[in-house]
């Protein structure tokens, strides 16, 4: 931090200056080499019948998980409502 407390206002702006045209530079050999830093991904395409096939398969677990759901209520028996006890006048 020395440095930044002796320099003068012209130094600084001469740094300033200089590191703008380094940034600048940088972009420039960045677009002149790659067009884009980051890499495109291509976009994933699903055919209609794959489309399908998936919907159906996914029909196909949950006909299976509502029927095993089903078994499971019928074998259990069903619990009766419980009232108060009725008392019985005499």
């Amino acid at each position: 931090m020395d440095t930044v407390v002796t320099l003068t206002a012209a130094q600084l702006k001469e740094a300033a200056n200089l590191k703008e045209e380094i940034e600048t530079a940088q972009a420039r050999l960045t677009e002149i080499l790659s067009g884009d830093v980051v890499p495109r991904v291509a976009k994933r395409v699903v055919s209609a019948a794959t489309k399908r096939a998936i919907a159906a398969g996914q029909a196909r677990r949950w006909a299976k998980f509502r029927a095993a759901k089903a078994a499971e209520a019928a074998s259990t028996p069903a619990s009766t409502p419980t009232s108060a006890p009725v008392s019985v006048a005499a």
